[in-house]
């Protein structure tokens, strides 16, 4: 997942886009293990090692020259259901009822 606001403009603040078309943005990318096996009836749901996802990241970071402001391990519930939008869905949902699930993944702030 990548995200990132453009400009104060984007955030309603009231600055042009030339006003802030010079300054630094801070954005963010998420490296989330991905899915390996989906399961079944007599077999588990199977991610990807974490340090998949780490090296990824590493990579990401090499190869584009990317400018790191802060790397965080951020652990969230629910990002794989079919409810939720993943890893930069604002509102995630765990109850005491159901089955909740927990995952973690590495976030990358960086220089845009």
């Amino acid at each position: 997942s990548f995200a990132g606001a453009t400009c104060n403009q984007d955030l309603g603040i009231g600055k042009s886009a030339g006003e802030c078309s010079n300054r630094p943005m801070v954005k963010f990318k998420d490296f989330v293990p991905e899915l390996e096996d989906a399961g079944g009836l007599f077999r588990k749901v199977t991610f990807e090692e974490f340090e998949h996802a780490l090296a990824r990241a590493n990579d990401w970071i090499a190869e584009e020259k990317i400018d790191v402001l802060n790397v965080e391990t951020v652990v969230l519930p629910n990002i794989h259901s079919r409810f939720e939008e993943g890893s930069t869905d604002v509102q995630l949902k765990a109850s005491g009822t159901a089955q909740t699930d927990w995952h973690q993944f590495i976030r990358v702030w960086y220089r845009g």
